[in-house]
């Protein structure tokens, strides 16, 4: 019986080793692949492709503009919501590049021109119509390679540039980044927006006052640098902006148009509001768990300006630096 025992056991460590040899030699002829593949994606020659293409949008009724204030030449809103029964949708799902949204002309297409490799990358579009005047416009952009993951290869400079028409009620959700991107959303007739963006660096722009007052504005970071830009030209009944790691700069300019809540909200990193001069500030401040804050300002704002909107601004850092003026 030992015997036997013995023998089994020099058996199972035998052929045990024997194991462990095969699996790492398997490991090196894995790894010696990867590796291989890896510089044959890194040495591969890219295919720049500059494409263009344009999605003819239904006519909409257009509302009539009222001034906010005398005087102020092209600062003007509807001042009460114009219901749109079926507004476009533009959905959005742009990885590993650099995006700008912009302002065209009103009654031209819809439109993108796009600078990449096409041998790395892949960009898609696509356009449904509903009802009399609804419609779905869905424009994707990402890698076409796990590789290209792995090495984050951004040697070529690939560009996405989306062109929507003004007078055109529309709704911009959907995901950005990795990457970088610029979106310079003054003058559109834009209902809401709904917007991730993933790590990089992004700018959302309003430089000038949209058709009507949007509806809400909220936006989810992870990390990187998020500046909002103008917000008061787009005077949204309702904003939240959440930031997980990095740097957040929010700018509530512009010729507000009503009452508004905005929340912005920054895990760790630093937060720096900007307020405007002529409008009422109730200004919230939950705290900050651990770092520095500077809000006096804030709240030493008055509450009501006699004929102009109240902000209710709440502003909250967990970790970090937050700067309110």
């Amino acid at each position: 019986m030992a015997e036997s025992e013995k023998s089994r056991g020099k058996s199972c460590l035998k052929y045990g080793c024997f194991g462990c040899l095969a699996v790492a030699g398997l490991g090196l002829v894995v790894g010696g692949v990867i590796a291989l593949m890896v510089r044959a994606e890194l040495n591969r020659q890219p295919m720049r492709e500059t494409t263009e293409t344009t999605r003819q949008l239904p006519a909409v009724k257009q509302p009539t503009m009222v001034e906010i204030e005398p005087g102020r030449e092209a600062e003007t809103f509807l001042l009460t919501d114009f219901d749109v029964a079926e507004p476009g949708r533009i959905i959005l799902d742009l990885q590993d590049g650099s995006f700008s949204v912009e302002a065209g002309p009103e009654g031209e297409p819809i439109r993108v021109i796009a600078d990449y490799d096409k041998a790395g990358f892949e960009l898609t579009e696509s356009y449904e119509s509903y009802g009399e005047t609804g419609w779905v416009y869905r424009l994707g952009y990402r890698k076409t390679s796990w590789f290209r993951f792995v090495i984050n290869d951004d040697r070529h400079g690939d560009n996405v540039r989306l062109i929507i028409p003004r007078g055109t009620p529309v709704t911009l959700e959907g995901e950005i980044g990795p990457g970088v991107s610029r979106l310079e959303l003054g003058g559109l007739w834009l209902l809401d927006t709904k917007l991730e963006l993933n790590a990089g660096e992004h700018r959302i722009e309003f430089d000038e006052p949209l058709l009507t007052p949007m509806k809400g504005f909220h936006i989810e970071s992870s990390a990187g640098q998020v500046t909002v830009s103008g917000l008061g030209y787009a005077s949204p009944l309702s904003a939240s902006m959440d930031h997980s790691m990095g740097e957040l700069v929010v700018d509530l300019e512009g010729p507000w148009a009503r009452d508004a809540e905005i929340r912005a909200e920054g895990s760790m990193g630093a937060m720096m509001i900007h307020l405007p001069d002529d409008v009422g500030i109730d200004f919230k401040n939950p705290g900050i768990m651990l770092g520095e804050a500077s809000t006096r300002g804030a709240r030493n704002r008055p509450r009501e300006v006699p004929g102009r909107p109240t902000l209710e601004v709440t502003a909250k850092m967990s970790l970090g630096e937050l700067v309110v003026r």
